[in-house]
């Protein structure tokens, strides 16, 4: 339930955040997509008693940007 950005240059972190909610048991099966500055991912979480929902995130510092409910 991380996400992290990476520099491409220099390899090194940008930024890291959690993408998960507190007290619930999820997963991430699919890779991220980036969308006009945004970074989009979704969580998985359902066969586990958790609410699946599709997030993104601002590119530049990773803050939460939405999240929608699936």
């Amino acid at each position: 339930g991380r996400l992290i950005a990476i520099d491409r240059a220099t390899g090194r972190e940008v930024w890291s955040t959690s993408t998960v909610e507190p007290g619930f048991s999820y997963s991430i099966t699919g890779a991220p997509r980036v969308v006009e500055g945004r970074v989009v991912i979704g969580n998985a979480g359902a066969d586990l008693g958790a609410r699946g929902y599709v997030s993104a995130y601002d590119a530049q510092t990773g803050e939460l940007a939405w999240r929608t409910y699936t």
